[in-house]
């Protein structure tokens, strides 16, 4: 069964983990209308065919290293319905995740969370659900819901994978552009729809999250800081500040968040 929804699956390049997802996607009771796959020109997917899905590869030409938030919002404008399911490709969905996020969609207006499984081990299609279920685990007991719940707190919200109106998102101006990583760009949509007072839910839907391996940050240290000081320049306080802690400790920056509104870098030892 086909229903009116758009999946906006944003491809990194990772092939492994893609085909987890589209045969996640394969497997389930109902399939979406359209599955737009933003890929750079560096990461084109092959054999998109073999899924028999109604796949719409976005090749974003000549680009690389564009922003998540970039991609995002390139999805979501050339979605042809009014319903959009963000995901990511660690995102696994169960078999009844769209059928289950569908049926709660039509009575709410808002943004729904499913509920994550995080995957212990690398794996591998064709999988079992039950392996996943068995080899996975929530976060803590608080990531279980037995049904739409409302959530107070949008601190919570993660943008590897969620449910929102095309208009609403359209009236939120979407994910900010300008963030190196996904990550405060997650944090600064979770500001916006605080801000805007749009319902924020969280659903029993499952997805199971495929493990990942995550940069030094020293390697990527002028767009970390950069990424902290936007952030705080715009809603007026410092996110995760134990990262920047961290790295003031480790003698690569200067930050007191008591006494100054800016980070500096420190130079390198010569």
């Amino acid at each position: 069964m086909i229903r009116d929804f758009s999946v906006i699956l944003n491809s990194t390049g990772n092939n492994s983990l893609l085909n987890n997802v589209l045969y996640g996607i394969a497997r389930n009771t109902i399939i979406p209308q359209e599955i737009l796959l933003i890929a750079e020109d560096r990461s084109y997917p092959k054999d998109l065919d073999q899924w028999n899905l109604p796949i719409k590869l976005v090749k974003l030409d000549g680009k690389k290293n564009i922003s998540n938030c970039r991609k995002l919002n390139h999805g979501a404008r050339l979605a042809s319905t009014e319903h959009l399911v963000f995901m990511d490709e660690f995102s696994v969905p169960s078999k009844m995740f769209f059928e289950n996020l569908a049926n709660q969609y039509v009575h709410t207006v808002g943004i729904i969370q499913p509920t994550f499984r995080y995957l212990r081990h690398k794996i591998t299609y064709p999988w079992h659900e039950d392996h996943l279920e068995a080899n996975s685990e929530y976060l803590d007991r608080e990531s279980i819901i037995n049904e739409l719940t409302i959530e107070p707190d949008y601190g919570k919200f993660i943008s590897s994978c969620f449910y929102i109106p095309k208009l609403q998102y359209s009236v939120l101006n979407g994910f900010d552009e300008t963030y190196f990583c996904s990550f405060f760009g997650s944090m600064d949509f979770a500001q916006k729809v605080n801000t805007a007072q749009c319902p924020f839910y969280r659903s029993e839907a499952k997805i199971y999250h495929q493990n990942q391996s995550m940069d030094n940050p020293v390697k990527n240290l002028e767009q970390i800081v950069y990424n902290f000081q936007h952030f705080y320049d715009k809603w007026g306080y410092w996110p995760s500040t134990g990262e920047l802690n961290q790295l003031a400790e480790s003698d690569l920056i200067e930050w007191n968040p008591e006494a100054q509104e800016a980070i500096t870098i420190k130079p390198k030892p010569v």
